[in-house]
């Protein structure tokens, strides 16, 4: 076979861009990733919530319905591998193969290595579409591998580092011919790769659909099949892996905070760049870096000045581009949200419309939604330089400029290989004893569970490691209600003095943990170990354990704790104490006082001294009350007793609300009180199309006080 044979098939076969991605990956990340058992670089933040999210998954049983729950992973706080970014698609792939991998098996090495590849794959494949000449597409490929905008996700985000299914999308859309099946093929992958992109790819779907019944190419009947088939296929893909499982815990704040700045495009934010400057902005513009790189800018300034340069078009290439120009005008509003900036500057804000809020708040970065108008902006200019120049000078030109993008972002690509082949290590749990409590015990119940714990990997690896499960972790999204549940029975164990005896509790709560100290039973094991409080029910029982490691845990009280003093009126405003007693289940404090934020709220204290008589807790407040949410409900329990049920509407919102509480009551739990409500009316202002406000409201605590009865 001759060389200008071989190399005619090199360039028109998938091998080179292929090579190019596995050459950037090993340039970029240093290749030590890729290895299944390396995982010291996952242990950290993000990465290393998407790693245990596989972890606990893997053992779980395969048939299991939806296929994605992972409920020892977070137990009340659990939810499925979507809301760990797990990459749902690699998870499902290997876990029938679970028994025969490592158990410290991670396939996070592997997808950005793919991402790679078919990044520059698939703008190979792109491009391609808009030239003949065998050079120009190479060379475009690379600069699409190299594109900041994925990049930058590199820095923890690695599912996200799937924009290949945008550029994939693109392709599809610029293609001759209307292909359904690999259309449907990418859109079931994007619920498995992360939401958002299953959102953009969609609307470049839509857009696709839309100019081929424009161009004729398809009938308006097949038009409504496609895109009703393609939404069924993708719902059920959503519900096999678990996205409904939270149902309207899946929207939060953070729309209009994590957004695009005007000048992201420009800004290369300090390391992208060795010759421009860094382009001050806000925090939060991360979510929207969209820097194009040196190379890029360049040749978006040439691609400005071919257009005056006269070229005819046919119509169908005018209207070709009408959909995908409105889609792109759309996702970059959004990306800008309802708050336009420059740099440091706000330039102006405008209100939301409200029918759109349950989006802005489920998607609440909307600066990534820039991403497929910066791959856009990628083919636009593109286009304009290889259908307007010689290929001769856009070849010299592409490849000069990319020469000068790459030798600009190495400090970038330097600081990659650090991050991913120097990464600090993970304070390992040292004690003996740990062994013997992954053997005794099936759970960890952290007092009280909340996303993400202080100490989260360490405590979440030892668990997975001993095939326990755990209540706390790092999670996307949890369902509030179901954490408060579970603070209330955790608060109940506690109270009672009865314990899961199958559960270790891990105590980073100092009130509690002095109660627990105070009460503890004869078997049970209290102290601390490697730093954690720990109490073991049941502990002095184990026949297999070593004694001598068990009689090493030293009880130690905390003292940490606020005390009350009787008569003391405590004030939950933004100048006061109050948050002093706030256990969880409020919201930040305001100058009136303090809402409760859900279906629970509890206060904790403990009284300087035992009272003499019963005592009485008045409570000063303010409910939500409107004329189509005029009543607001809730139990109160002290110790976890129940002892009064109070209403709040038009009569009584004024009233100071009275519960008496029995002195036996308090002496029994060595003056430890918590008070605890039960609202069951709680609700957010946005359920009430009112504001974009979505705390559940109940009851607006102002201040209470405890006092002797007839004092």
């Amino acid at each position: 076979m001759s060389l200008n044979r071989v190399s005619k098939i090199f360039f028109r076969s998938s091998l080179l861009p292929v090579l190019i991605g596995i050459v950037f990956f090993l340039l970029i990340t240093g290749g030590q990733i890729f290895k299944p058992t390396s995982i010291v670089w996952l242990l950290q933040d993000d990465p290393a919530t998407n790693w245990l999210g596989w972890q606990f998954f893997r053992y779980l049983p395969i048939l299991q319905w939806p296929m994605g729950i992972n409920p020892n992973y977070g137990m009340e706080m659990s939810s499925s591998i979507v809301y760990t970014d797990s990459i749902p698609l690699l998870a499902l792939i290997f876990k029938p193969f679970s028994l025969w991998l490592p158990q410290a098996f991670q396939y996070l090495g592997f997808w950005l290595l793919l991402c790679f590849i078919l990044q520059a794959y698939f703008a190979w494949k792109l491009l391609s579409l808009f030239t003949n000449d065998k050079w120009l597409p190479i060379i475009g490929c690379i600069f699409f591998t190299v594109a900041p905008a994925w990049l930058w996700r590199l820095n923890g985000h690695y599912a996200l580092c799937g924009q290949w299914v945008l550029v994939a999308g693109f392709y599809l859309y610029f293609s001759k011919t209307f292909s359904f099946f690999r259309w449907l093929s990418i859109l079931i992958m994007t619920p498995l790769i992360h939401a958002y992109f299953m959102v953009m790819v969609y609307g470049i779907f839509i857009a696709d659909l839309i100019q081929r019944l424009c161009l004729k190419q398809e009938k308006l009947t097949k038009i409504i099949y496609y895109f009703f088939s393609a939404a069924i296929t993708t719902i059920l893909v959503m519900w096999m892996v678990g996205y409904f499982i939270l149902g309207n815990d899946v929207q939060g704040l953070g729309f209009g905070i994590y957004h695009m700045n005007l000048w992201s495009v420009l800004d290369p934010d300090e390391v992208w760049s060795r010759i421009l400057p860094d382009l001050k902005g806000e925090k939060s513009d991360y979510e929207g870096f969209s820097y194009l790189g040196l190379g890029m800018l360049g040749l978006s300034v040439i691609s400005v000045i071919t257009l005056f340069k006269r070229r005819s078009h046919k119509p169908a290439t005018h209207f070709q581009m009408i959909p995908l120009i409105l889609l792109c005008f759309g996702f970059l509003l959004f990306s800008l949200s309802n708050r336009i900036s420059l740099g440091q500057h706000e330039i102006f804000t405008y209100t939301w419309p409200t029918i759109l809020e349950p989006f802005s708040m489920t998607f609440r970065a909307s600066g990534r939604f820039f991403w497929p108008v910066y791959y856009c902006i990628y083919v636009a200019i593109f286009y304009l330089i290889f259908s307007r120049l010689k290929p001769k000078i856009a070849i010299l030109l592409c490849s000069s400029l990319l020469l000068c993008q790459l030798m600009d972002s190495t400090d970038m690509w330097k600081a990659f290989r650090n991050k991913f082949n120097h990464p600090p290590r993970l304070v390992e749990l040292s004690s003996p004893i740990w062994s013997e409590i992954g053997a005794r015990y099936k759970r960890i119940i952290y007092v009280f569970p909340e996303a993400p714990a202080r100490p989260w990997v360490v405590l979440s690896k030892f668990a997975m490691e001993h095939k326990m499960a755990i209540n706390t972790g790092n999670f996307a999204r949890y369902n509030i209600d179901n954490v408060a549940v579970a603070n209330n029975q955790i608060i109940k164990s506690i109270i009672s003095n009865e314990y899961d005896r199958d559960a270790l509790y891990i105590f980073n709560d100092a009130y509690f943990w002095n109660l627990v100290v105070n009460q503890l039973k004869p078997n049970d094991v209290a102290g601390t170990v490697d730093g954690f409080r720990i109490l073991a029910p049941n502990f002095k029982n184990c026949r297999t354990c070593n004694t001598a490691n068990i009689q090493n845990i030293k009880v130690q009280s905390d003292s940490r704790f606020h005390e009350y003093s009787m008569g003391e009126r405590v004030f939950f405003n933004s100048n006061k104490s109050g948050s002093l007693y706030a256990m969880y289940g409020w919201s930040q404090p305001e100058e009136f006082g303090t809402w409760s934020d859900g279906s629970f709220a509890a206060l904790a204290l403990r009284l300087k001294n035992a009272p003499k008589k019963d005592v009485e807790l008045l409570i000063r407040g303010r409910a939500l009350l409107l004329k189509i949410h005029p009543v607001q409900r809730f139990d109160i329990f002290i110790n976890n007793i129940y002892l009064a049920t109070w209403k709040y509407d038009d009569k009584t919102k004024d009233q100071i609300l009275h519960v008496q509480i029995p002195k036996a009551l308090i002496a029994k739990y060595y003056r430890f009180l918590v008070i605890q409500f039960n609202f069951k009316d709680a609700v957010s202002l946005m359920k009430l199309k009112i504001s974009p406000d979505m705390r559940r409201l109940s009851l607006g605590l102002e201040w209470f006080e405890l006092k002797e009865k007839g004092s």
